[in-house]
């Protein structure tokens, strides 16, 4: 082996047993700066152990420096330099990869320079790495004992005497006695460390003795903190002490403590749900088990069997239950006494008074066993009310008159959604897609119906996916396997990966409506012949009739006078028939918006178009603060027009009309049964009352027909009956309802309710 130092320094005869040392060594020297601050070192002395451990070649120690060799190395550079400077001797622990071995390294110094210690402590560290394991298991058995259990290793001095024990393992049954103390603070720390006063009880010298002689003992002790007496087994183990402690304090007290414990322990098992039974086995002279006496029954057991416990127990199991002989229950508790191994299982009892289903655990209790009784009806019943909800909604899914389907999210990469998966469909689907369930569950959407994406769909779906809001729209579909209609299709999210989509087939109800939209334009087409072709004539016929009236009038008599006046009043109720069919007929094709409508803005609008006509009356007009609303103004406009003209119109003669405007919030479940739709959860009622000429209630839906007057032409209150048409009309097209209530001679009060 390499050396750097003379000959006199290293005798051959030391030499020698360095090389035949089992203890791998290596000397270095400091390579040193300009500085003379060392940066490195060369090895200048290892023997056969050292290269054998370290796992390196003569020219790895040759011609590489120890930082080169093992940059790992650095983390210790500063205690070399300590080391050769001050003279501080350390030592650590290193598994090294090239040797596959663990390494004990003492560093010591050398002259100017240092030398490793290298002993092998592989098999060491395997010991304890298989330690830990077995510790980690045993941890995980003993803290399941309701006993305390610490394991000690013996501790000695510089002579090797035995002083002291060092905690190596404790459950948590011995935690809970050691005053307070955590498992880290009491882990690896001595008996007299964590417990001074046991030198002076006299505990240690049990502890010594047990260890010296091997002989166990078991003593009662009393431990101040935390006052309690435990009874102590002391064992000796391979290299320290097994100890094994319980909580006897209460058999130090009196018996009327006992009793007490006695009867709270049986109060614990009466509060419980659970029945708890305890029997012991009944043998044959063979040893077989024939039977089971009951040994105690806890209250909740007593209400199952609905006996008292002086009657329950003493009996034996098959008398009580004969029919545990027949459906295997007894011959499974013969099990668990035999084995030991625990029996779980649900049971339902529609016999031998019983008419439950239970939980029952069984396990084995000395010579017999220990059966816990939870009664699980309901669970039981949950369960069958479950499977009947479900038969049902698999029912209403497959009787659905609109397809049905549902799908799962196919994403790319990025995790956008770029197909679906169809996971269930319903029998409608055959009838509205020409496809069974059995061709489509399985499918991508969008290979089985590739319209999809065209018809605007798949993109709905992907949204619906993503926002978890509900949609729905109805669009053309046309792929070309050969569907094509016009579909109905509404989405909802299931879960967050899959879309539940409900479809169909609208085609005949869009050609009805393609229909009804042809008929408005006919009838908007008719409405501009109306206004122009027929009012033509009419302007004539007023005009001529005036012109008769002015130049021929004062030469006819009486009679010929009176009939032009009746021709010029058919005229003139002609107009303003024509007005109002105009009026009617134009709000079916009404497109303009809804949006924000301030209706204290819009019913001053309105008084001002009035207020010739609220002059001449000497009416009152109170108008309360009103709501701003979603609706179309020309129309809503139209509806208070004809509603405060009426009640200007039909006022009480010699008596000022006076009418009052309100609104008010209600819910929609309030709103007078006979009203027909609620599409809102909330509305704004707007009323409109007056102290009118009124009418009989009666009438109360008829009002609000087209050409329904309540009084005859020649009457003092002129109109064509096409005002309140038009409100109610107004109404509805704003998803809304209106009521009428008035009695004769007190006025009428007209409610409209519109969404809020």
């Amino acid at each position: 082996m390499i050396s750097s130092y003379p000959a006199s320094d290293i005798p051959d005869l030391l030499l020698g047993l360095l090389d035949g040392s089992p203890n791998g060594v290596v000397a270095y020297q400091p390579i040193r700066d300009e500085n003379g601050v060392a940066v490195d070192y060369k090895t200048v002395y290892y023997n056969a152990q050292a290269q054998k451990l370290l796992g390196y070649t003569e020219l790895d120690f040759t011609q590489k420096t120890l930082f080169e060799r093992f940059p790992e190395g650095r983390i210790y550079e500063q205690q070399y330099f300590t080391l050769i400077q001050q003279n501080q001797p350390f030592i650590y622990e290193s598994f090294f990869k090239r040797a596959q071995c663990w390494l004990e390294i003492q560093a010591r110094r050398l002259g100017d320079g240092f030398f490793l210690l290298l002993r092998d402590i592989t098999d060491r560290k395997t010991a304890e790495a298989s330690l830990i394991k077995q510790n980690q298991l045993l941890d995980g058995v003993i803290n399941t004992f309701l006993s305390g259990i610490t394991a000690f290793e013996a501790v000695s001095n510089e002579q090797g005497e035995v002083v002291d024990f060092r905690v190596t393992l404790i459950n948590d049954g011995a935690l809970q006695l050691s005053g307070g103390h955590t498992r880290d603070q009491m882990l690896g720390k001595t008996v007299t460390d964590l417990f001074p006063q046991t030198q002076e009880q006299g505990m240690l010298l049990n502890y010594l003795s047990v260890y010296k002689t091997g002989q166990p003992i078991r003593a009662s002790h009393f431990y101040p903190i935390p006052r309690r007496w435990i009874d102590l087994s002391i064992q000796k183990t391979v290299n320290g002490l097994l100890v094994t402690y319980n909580d006897i304090t209460e058999q130090k007290q009196a018996e009327q403590q006992l009793q007490q414990s006695a009867t709270m322990l049986q109060n614990v098992l009466d509060g419980v749900q659970s029945g708890v039974l305890s029997y012991k086995s009944v043998r044959n002279d063979a040893g077989q088990i024939i039977d089971f006496e009951l040994l105690s029954a806890n209250q909740q057991a007593c209400q199952i069997m609905q006996q008292p416990a002086d009657r329950l127990v003493g009996q034996r199991m098959l008398a009580l239950f004969p029919a545990k002989r027949n459906n295997g229950l007894f011959d499974r508790y013969i099990t668990v006494v035999e084995t030991g191994e625990k029996q779980q299982l649900e049971q339902e009892f529609r016999e031998d008074g019983l008419n439950a289903w239970f939980d029952i655990t069984a396990i084995r209790q000395d010579d017999g066993l220990v059966l816990t009784l939870l009664d699980i009806s309901e669970r039981k019943q949950a369960q069958v009310d479950l499977a009947r909800q479900t038969d049902q909604l698999t029912a209403i899914f497959e009787s659905s008159l609109n397809g049905i389907v549902a799908m799962q999210a196919i994403r790319d990469t990025e995790g956008k959604p770029i197909d679906f998966l169809m996971e269930a469909a319903n029998s409608a689907t055959a009838v509205i897609t020409g496809r069974t369930p059995a061709e489509i569950v399985g499918t991508r959407l969008l290979t089985t119906f590739p319209g999809n994406v065209d018809a605007g769909f798949f993109a709905l779906y992907q949204r619906v996916l993503t926002t978890g809001t509900p949609e729905q729209t109805t669009q053309y579909y046309q792929d070309q396997k050969g569907l094509e209609a016009w579909f109905d299709v509404s989405a909802v999210r299931q879960g967050t990966e899959r879309v539940v989509v409900t479809f169909s087939d609208v085609t005949a109800a869009h050609q009805v409506q393609q229909q009804l939209r042809d008929s408005n334009q006919s009838l908007e087409e008719f409405a501009g012949v109306a206004s122009h072709d027929l009012q033509e004539p009419l302007r004539k016929v007023q005009s001529f009739g005036n012109l008769l009236s002015q130049q021929y009038g004062p030469n006819l008599d009486e009679s010929g006078q009176d009939l032009i006046r009746r021709m010029q009043n058919a005229a003139d109720r002609m107009a303003a028939l024509i007005r109002d069919l105009l009026a009617y007929s134009r709000l079916t094709n009404q497109n303009e918006p809804a949006g924000p409508l301030d209706l204290n803005a819009l019913v001053a609008d309105v008084l001002n178009d009035l207020e010739t006509r609220v002059a001449e009356k000497n009416a009152t007009i109170d108008v309360a603060p009103l709501p701003v609303i979603q609706a179309r103004a020309l129309t809503i406009g139209q509806l208070l027009q004809n509603l405060i003209g009426n009640a200007l119109k039909f006022s009480r003669p010699n008596v000022p009309p006076h009418i009052r405007i309100s609104a008010e919030r209600v819910q929609g479940k309030t709103l007078p049964v006979h009203l027909a739709s609620q599409q809102a959860t909330t509305y704004w009622a707007i009323r409109v009352a007056d102290n009118g000429i009124g009418f009989d209630d009666r009438y109360k839906d008829r009002i609000f027909g087209a050409f329904q007057r309540l009084h005859s032409r020649s009457s003092a209150y002129p109109g064509t009956g096409i005002g309140l048409a038009i409100v109610k009309k107004v109404v509805e097209q704003h998803h809304g309802t209106i009521e009428a209530q008035s009695k004769v001679g007190e006025g009428s009060i007209f409610t409209i309710y519109l969404p809020a």
